[in-house]
């Protein structure tokens, strides 16, 4: 099975119906629920969706993307060994650092590592930040 997982521009992209990239969310999102692959959030990634949808007064929107994790529609990665994810949290501020004024943000960069080690089996990015279309 592939697994996906979605950035915050995709799911803020999917319930803001006045973003640019609403329709390609909503279309990307649907497909991929279709296509046998398992979507997957980071923690950092419900963080910054909560705070934007929030931020913008879609409370709505946010209580149905509880529902989604809640329903497995879209999957929670918690990792099982804290000590893997304590590795993975310092990789990215060791990256985040040697970028000197970075543009990235943590969230951001903590995906890249994820996707790099290999904590899922065949496991890429979908984003509409442009950093992160090249992270696969």
């Amino acid at each position: 099975m592939k697994h996906l997982l979605v950035d915050s521009s995709v799911i803020v992209s999917f319930y803001d119906s006045t973003d640019a990239n609403h329709s390609r969310a909503t279309q990307d999102l649907q497909l991929n629920n279709l296509a046998n692959v398992k979507l997957w959030v980071v923690s950092h990634v419900v963080d910054e969706v909560s705070s934007i949808l929030l931020k913008r007064n879609f409370d709505d929107q946010l209580h149905d993307f509880i529902e989604l994790l809640r329903m497995g529609r879209i999957n929670l990665y918690l990792p099982l060994d804290l000590s893997r994810e304590r590795t993975l949290i310092f990789e990215t501020l060791a990256r985040l650092a040697a970028q000197g004024r970075s543009k990235i943000s943590f969230t951001d960069m903590y995906q890249m590592v994820f996707v790099s080690s290999q904590q899922l089996e065949d496991v890429s990015i979908i984003s509409y930040d442009h950093h992160l279309k090249n992270a696969n």
